[in-house]
């Protein structure tokens, strides 16, 4: 099974411009617009942390997290991971900008297949001496010979134990080029890095040499680097699968080769964050040789170089960045002069996030939320008690990591063509990204197996479920239709099953919240009277699903906005689910584990290497990328369409369903049926799109469900809706010979 704790909201090429972006101020009220406050509060309803304080980790202690606290000692939510919470979610759910990535180039090593992409580029390597030109102010390489050497060959020449030599499985090149220099120099502080080896190049056997010392040998400089996974054995020297080799560099061209800034700037990106660049770095002035390199030229021998790195099978970089990738969707959703969004009125923005105007300051503000406490909790001065506060968490230990956008079969939008035989990635004209990331929420905490290794662990302080806290949005000069999207967006358009994601540990279960509004405080800007708060916030979420829907309309698009599937997807990733079976593995699979609850890591790397193999491909489009985007004809002329505040009418439109639901769950079994055979007919009889035939072939068995279960207790009323909703069916649908001989049934009543 293909698994992990993520999804996609699809990434769509739609982006909602409000007609009223121009008119937004601080100043000059809008006519129909409110000010005041939600008071909201925040139920966790699985184990929580919000992290603020952390001791580091290292290979002998767990780094430990403290849940975030107030000056008083209580423990608390900031108003910033409030607010992103919520807002992340309003932006998908309002179709605004997909702006908030970083425009860096990643990189990619991919063995998994020997004729893929990354393989395809990387035969051939050529080795150099990276050097900074300092008259020209550029990096140049200037070319030299290579040839292999036996690891074994090394630590022979060297007098190094093999025990010393496999003591670390990930060992950096800088710790080889130490065992070495602790070996020839122990008493010499000048560290050598590359030392000078002499030997026979007389071998050709795979490009490989033998180190030795006497006249008339070879003089090169040796080259380490860094050894992921396992050695070769003292007794199989020659053992398959394993990293054995090293590199002697000699003969070195005076013919530099110049780099253009953009090679220099993709390798600066994906090495200089690394120890092995800071390794380089702080010793490139012991030697005048440089840097060594691995690098490919762009056509033919005399060609710019393409791009080069640290290793043989160096990390390359993609062609396209990330925001490429958007822009290959929407370029404005990262064009910084694109027209402002939802998101962007609403919440505001800094002055340097549009290069044509000013920053603009946000209409809402959250405020602090703090823990709700019990008597239990204070002291008889009505102080915090924190024996009795500590008594609210336990201590949790998890794998956390930063997410890495690098695994092309899940992050890259993915589709299924005829004779398509490869994955999409960067490297290709037309790539997009698959969307916005989402954790599945869940109804328990995974409790699965830690890495052994401590510097990969966290210890974090959790605060156990079913605690409250409560906090203040203030709302400045806003719409009813930004206003119900920023309902919409608290507790997904009402949902009570539904919960935000928050904190530390998403990814296992932690951190699923549900928010639900206690009072509200409005006022009108034309100080016009508000009769009931929750009635007028109701038909504030009406005026936001009514203005999307009209968004999507009027921009030919054939659903209306909640039937759409991003939101759809939205709300499902939003849908606690039972992760009851998460620990159950099956060892069945190649001795791969499936896990019962696909919405969790999988445990082996040798599964994300299966699954780029191309027969793959259907299996990672099934569980990822199914959920189709909302895609325009032309993302260039998205019609922007004028909002009319129509709150009164929003209002009473609830009033009405509100009743209608009132009078339904108060009425008859049978009652209920009629109900909701006549919604289901309106609906079809409101909407512009033509009947399906699944609906005109069941119409018979809607009616015969009625009248088989309940001819004999209908009272008279009934009868006559139960035949008026027969005829309006049969105008629906037209002849049919079922149909008929049912209404005819239903005219005898």
């Amino acid at each position: 099974m293909i698994s992990a704790p993520y999804r996609f909201v699809p990434l769509s090429n739609l982006i909602v411009y409000p007609s009223w972006a121009d008119k937004v101020s601080h100043d000059k009220p809008f006519k129909h617009g409110v000010s005041g406050k939600l008071v909201l509060r925040l139920t966790n309803e699985t184990l929580l942390c919000i992290g603020s304080e952390q001791s580091k980790t290292d290979e002998q202690t767990i780094g430990k997290v403290q849940f975030y606290r107030d000056p008083d000692g209580i423990p608390a939510i900031p108003p910033t991971s409030l607010s992103s919470m919520v807002k992340n979610v309003f932006k998908i759910a309002s179709f605004s900008r997909f702006k908030e990535v970083e425009n860096k180039s990643l990189s990619v090593r991919d063995l998994s297949k020997s004729d893929n992409f990354y393989l395809s580029q990387m035969r051939n390597a050529e080795t150099g001496w990276l050097k900074f030109d300092a008259k020209q102010s550029k990096w140049v390489i200037y070319p030299c010979k290579m040839r292999r050497v036996h690891q074994q060959e090394i630590i022979k020449y060297f007098n190094i134990p093999y025990k010393d030599w496999v003591s670390n499985k990930k060992t950096p090149a800088s710790l080889k080029y130490r065992l070495i220099h602790k070996k020839t120099q122990p008493n010499n502080s000048h560290f050598i890095r590359c030392p000078e080896v002499q030997f026979d190049n007389t071998s050709n056997m795979q490009n490989t040499v033998k180190l030795i010392e006497s006249q008339g040998s070879q003089t090169g400089q040796l080259i380490m680097t860094g050894q992921i996974g396992n050695f070769f054995t003292e007794n199989n020297p020659n053992k398959k699968g394993v990293k054995k080799y090293e590199f002697i560099f000699y003969d070195t061209s005076d013919k530099a080769l110049t780099l253009s800034s953009e090679v220099i700037k993709a390798f600066m990106q994906i090495y200089q964050p690394t120890e092995e660049w800071e390794f380089w770095q702080q010793h490139t002035d012991i030697t005048e040789s440089g840097i060594p390199v691995f690098f490919h030229r762009v056509q033919d021998a005399y060609g710019d170089v393409k791009s080069f790195g640290l290793s043989y099978m160096y990390k390359l970089a993609y062609k396209n960045s990330l925001h490429d990738a958007i822009a290959n969707t929407n370029a404005n959703h990262i064009y910084p002069n694109a027209q402002d969004d939802f998101a962007e009125l609403l919440n505001g923005y800094s002055d340097n996030e549009k290069t044509t105007q000013n920053g603009l300051k946000g209409r809402i503000n959250f405020g602090f939320a703090k823990l709700q406490m019990d008597a239990n909790c204070l002291t008889d001065k009505n102080t915090p008690n924190k024996d009795k506060i500590k008594e609210k968490f336990i201590s949790k230990k998890l794998v956390l990591s930063a997410p890495q956008p690098t695994y092309y079969p899940f992050y890259i939008k993915q589709s299924q063509q005829i004779n398509k035989k490869h994955y999409s990635q960067l490297m290709d004209k037309n790539v997009q990204l698959a969307g916005w990331k989402r954790y599945q929420v869940k109804q328990t905490i995974d409790n699965r197996e830690l890495a052994e290794n401590k510097n990969m662990q966290k210890e974090i302080e959790a605060l156990k479920p079913d605690n409250k806290f409560d906090f203040e949005i203030m709302l400045h000069n806003v719409l009813p239709v930004e206003l119900g999207g920023l309902l919409w967006a608290l507790d997904f358009g009402g949902r009570q099953e539904c919960c935000h994601g928050l904190g530390m540990g998403k990814p296992y279960g932690m951190g699923a919240v549900k928010l639900e509004i206690i009072t509200s405080e409005l006022i009108k800007n034309d100080f016009g009277t508000i009769e009931d708060n929750n009635h007028y916030l109701q038909g504030c979420r009406q005026e936001f699903i009514n203005y999307m829907n009209l968004v999507f309309k009027e921009n030919g698009i054939d659903t209306t906005w909640e039937d759409c599937d991003p939101i759809k997807a939205l709300i499902k990733l939003a849908t606690p689910i039972d992760n009851s079976e998460t620990n159950r593995s099956d060892k069945s699979n190649h001795g791969h584990p499936v896990f019962a609850d696909k919405y969790v890591y999988m445990d082996n790397p040798k599964q994300f290497s299966v699954l780029k193999q191309p027969d793959k491909l259907p299996q990672v489009i099934e569980t990822f990328h199914t959920d189709k985007a909302i895609m325009v004809e032309d993302p260039t002329i998205i019609k922007i369409v004028t909002y009319h505040c129509d709150i009164d009418n929003s209002i009473k439109k609830f009033e009405e369903e509100y009743e209608r639901k009132k009078h339904y769950d108060n009425a008859s079994e049978q009652e209920q049926a009629l109900l909701d055979l006549e919604k289901e007919i309106e609906e079809k009889e409101n909407s512009k799109t033509q009947i399906k035939d699944t609906f005109k072939s069941k119409s018979h068995k809607k009616l015969k469900n009625i009248y088989d279960k309940y001819k004999d207790i209908l009272s008279d009323e009934e009868k006559i809706r139960l035949k008026l909703l027969a005829g309006r069916m049969s105008k629906l649908v037209g002849p049919k010979k079922q149909l008929d001989a049912i209404i005819k049934k239903i005219n005898a009543l």
